[in-house]
């Protein structure tokens, strides 16, 4: 099983949706954060299931986080507290097993970023997917660099459930994001796998795809985002 996550940044165009078609055309599932709704007609194959998540607490934009899935995935879960901005979860069927994949681009408020990822797996409702094997993976707004180290090490600490699926490899400490503000790159998208469901998987390939190109102001850019796609496969 093949997941990619990428934030294509402010909507997914045709270009984009065919840019990220040909350069993972192995990919079981996508997750595609600032996707607008209306983009999720965009991906021109025919997908087995695709949805969208979006809220209206964010009154001046109509982006959200998208999933696409050739195979595997059937519905959202049920059990899903919206309270958590955005960390959806969705139910997983690969052979006999059965586990949740929570796609995830936080938000500020009503808890900040990443929090709404450790507090999510932590509530009650979440408690016993997370016990059967779960995956998280997304855009989790940490902005993790050499300048900001605690702020992956806190993260990694508050899920402690978890193992994050580059550790020990030299591809966790690449960036995923570069901020047109600040002028400087980050580590913003991760890809966690609960310990319980690591023990059952026999491997695990992760990759981060930087081969960043300059715009026409000199900035980062990946084909006109400003974040670079992950990709993990998963041998269960």
């Amino acid at each position: 099983m093949k997941i990619v996550s990428w934030n294509c940044h402010y909507g997914l165009s045709k270009e984009k949706a065919e840019i990220i078609l040909d350069t993972f055309p192995d990919a079981d599932i996508f997750v595609i954060q600032e996707c607008k709704k209306k983009d999720i007609d965009t991906f021109d194959q025919n997908w087995k299931y695709k949805d969208w998540h979006g809220d209206d607490q964010d009154i001046k934009s109509d982006l959200g986080v998208a999933i696409f899935s050739k195979n595997y995935i059937n519905k959202c879960n049920s059990i899903f507290n919206r309270n958590f901005r955005y960390v959806v979860p969705y139910t997983v069927k690969i052979d006999n097993k059965t586990l949740t994949l929570f796609t995830v681009w936080t938000k500020s408020a009503p808890f900040y970023y990443d929090e709404n990822v450790t507090k999510a797996v932590c509530s009650s409702e979440y408690k016993e997917l997370i016990n059967n094997g779960a995956i998280i993976i997304g855009d989790f707004n940490t902005g993790h660099s050499e300048e900001y180290p605690n702020r992956y090490i806190d993260l990694c600490k508050n899920l402690n459930e978890f193992k994050n699926c580059a550790l020990g490899k030299p591809e966790e400490f690449k960036n995923t994001f570069f901020s047109y503000t600040q002028n400087k790159m980050y580590l913003n998208d991760f890809c966690f796998i609960s310990k319980t469901l690591d023990t059952n998987t026999k491997e695990i390939k992760y990759n981060i795809h930087d081969n960043w190109s300059d715009n026409e102001y000199n900035q980062k850019s990946w084909h006109g985002s400003d974040h670079c796609p992950i990709s993990v496969d998963f041998t269960l």
